[in-house]
């Protein structure tokens, strides 16, 4: 089974990837909207920006990033690095790593750090007003509304400032997330009775799971993972959206990304 002929689910497995993998969706989220020139994905693009705020001001993010990233480069640089990378892979990743880890240890001087617009008046002022349902509108913030009239270019160029002092962030979690997905390993499994487990072995620091499913299925799995064991329990989905727990038995693709 092929990626593009199945539904790929991703689960972390460490409190560490599960926060990269929350910012890589909101940072994704975030590009879109900020490239839609209607002033409705403007909005949009706003209230993004506050949770990357929340995200990225976090006091234990940096030194997590760090440490995953001297961890990965220590690992690769040893002489237990994993088989899953040719030479060219290998060095691009050690490449990589260098680079995201500059960036976090001596990050540009000019650059403002989020927690610079967690300082921002006007945009506190915005943040506030945007958690009252239905808190923004013009006659509750005239600021707002002229902001998002003006030209697309010169919003679009205020929010590439503002997420710039995000970009050490962004290249470390993409550069972490690049490693572990390429290091994924597949085998064909079958759960019974809508359930499957397996034993984690202690050689390898499971990083993500990932369960591919053909397009057609409506098995919804759920993953429990610790470090001795895999479970996954899957549900039946129904048009009410009800998800009842599965009773049938049926094959899948398990992937397990981690060095």
């Amino acid at each position: 089974m092929t990626a593009s002929q199945s539904i790929i689910y991703e689960f972390p497995c460490t409190e560490k990837i599960r926060m990269c993998m929350r910012l890589e969706r909101t940072m994704s989220r975030m590009r879109y909207f900020m490239e839609q020139q209607d002033e409705r994905a403007a909005m949009v693009a706003m209230d993004i920006l506050f949770e990357l705020i929340d995200l990225t001001t976090r006091p234990d993010l940096r030194k997590d990033l760090i440490q995953e990233l001297q961890r990965m480069k220590q690992k690769l640089s040893g002489s237990d690095c994993p088989a899953c990378f040719d030479a060219p892979q290998h060095e691009l990743f050690l490449a990589q790593i260098d680079l995201a880890l500059s960036a976090l240890l001596d990050p540009d001087p000019t650059m403002r750090s989020p927690q610079s617009l967690r300082d921002n008046d006007w945009l506190s002022t915005v943040r506030t007003r945007s958690q009252i349902p239905g808190g923004c509108c013009g006659f509750d913030l005239p600021s707002l509304q002229f902001w998002l009239s003006r030209p697309f270019e010169v919003r679009h160029e205020q929010f590439r400032k503002w997420l710039r002092g995000m970009t050490p962030i962004k290249l470390a979690i993409d550069c972490i997330l690049d490693v572990l997905r390429s290091s994924v390993a597949v085998q064909h499994c079958e759960a019974k009775a809508g359930n499957f487990n397996l034993p984690v072995p202690g050689a390898i620091n499971w990083a993500i799971v990932q369960i591919a499913l053909p397009p057609e299925s409506t098995h919804i799995p759920e993953v429990s993972v610790n470090k001795f064991m895999l479970w996954i329990h899957f549900l039946d989905s129904s048009e009410r959206m009800k998800t009842p727990p599965s009773r049938d038995d049926f094959e899948f693709d398990l992937g397990i990304c981690g060095i």
